[in-house]
């Protein structure tokens, strides 16, 4: 019986084979991609137009190292290099004004990141933090003022980052905020003063608030390491804020704000999933738009049908807006 069943096997085995054989490039392996192909550096990416929407700036490599590019919409000439990257990738830059490219690059691999400023003709290339050993970010870069921005410098203090208002032209700086050793980020209103930061010792987080900029930060409430109150930016009226906070809940949701007298006032979207911590806006249109979220890949959930039709999504129903103990609809 054992015979049998061995012979019965054998042939079932042949046919399987032959079978394969006969299929071809139906069992063939897929064609390897070489390793290097999943390191390589994008043709173009980080796309933006300038304020006037008559120029497209981007980035593409140079040199093997990716470099801010600038080319006028419509126009067949060749697009112009701006950077000169080489060592390292230009890490980041945006438009201030129509004529003018802000970036932010550091020296060999350093991450001591330094600020630059360059026409969109190529020409008026400045460095405009040119300090040793100093690192800066950016805190609000006032799209709507021609030739400021605030930006965050350890030139004090390696350790701490202080607030200063800086001329892109000419480089000149004064400084806003100084740092007194535990605040872990800062936060302008709309018309660009310093009015909030988060105070940190890696235990405990703050939310400090002050109403103008002459009067002195305070602490409106701290929460431990397992819950937070996340500020994400002002309302249009510079008098409430909008919040990520899981305070009381147990996934952080989106809210508004009264850092006056430290209360939740509307819960303006969650989730029954995951946390929220992204909410769009329109600053031109003074309307909050949506949100955006992850779950099985990223998701937008739109209040706003302009801006909804701007993204080309097929509509999600976003919650509505509720405040506690009542209901409205977004405008």
């Amino acid at each position: 019986m054992w015979k049998h069943i061995f012979l019965a096997v054998l042939v079932t085995g042949i046919a399987v084979v032959i079978l394969m054989w006969n299929a071809g490039s139906l069992w063939a392996l897929p064609r390897q991609i070489p390793l290097e192909d999943f390191f390589r550096n994008p043709e173009k990416v980080s796309f933006s137009l300038s304020p006037n929407g008559e120029y497209l700036a981007y980035t593409q490599p140079w040199q093997r190292r990716m470099n801010v590019y600038v080319q006028k919409i419509g126009s067949h000439d060749e697009p112009l290099r701006l950077t000169e990257a080489t060592a390292r990738n230009v890490a980041g830059y945006f438009w201030k004004g129509n004529d003018r490219i802000i970036y932010i690059q550091d020296s060999g691999g350093d991450e001591n990141y330094h600020l630059f400023s360059v026409d969109i003709t190529g020409k008026n290339k400045k460095e405009l933090t040119p300090f040793p050993n100093v690192r800066v970010s950016i805190v609000d870069d006032l799209e709507d003022v021609e030739n400021e921005m605030i930006i965050a410098m350890n030139r004090r203090d390696s350790r701490l980052f202080d607030v200063y208002r800086i001329n892109v032209t000419t480089g000149e700086m004064g400084l806003v905020a100084e740092n007194p050793g535990d605040i872990a980020g800062w936060l302008t209103d709309n018309e660009g003063k310093l009015r909030a930061a988060v105070r940190s010792d890696g235990v405990q987080t703050s939310l400090l608030y002050r109403k103008t900029e002459d009067e002195p930060f305070r602490t409106v409430i701290t929460t431990n390491f397992k819950d937070s109150v996340s500020p994400l930016f002002f309302t249009f009226d510079n008098r409430y804020l909008y919040v990520a906070s899981n305070l009381h809940r147990d996934k952080s949701a989106i809210y508004r704000y009264d850092p006056e007298t430290g209360t939740f006032l509307d819960l303006v979207y969650e989730h029954p999933e995951v946390d929220v911590y992204r909410l769009l806006r329109s600053k031109k249109r003074q309307v909050i738009t949506g949100v955006r979220f992850i779950t099985d890949k990223g998701h937008y959930a739109f209040f706003d049908e302009e801006r909804e039709a701007a993204a080309g999504h097929t509509r999600r129903k976003a919650s509505r807006i509720r405040s506690w103990g009542s209901e409205y609809e977004p405008r």
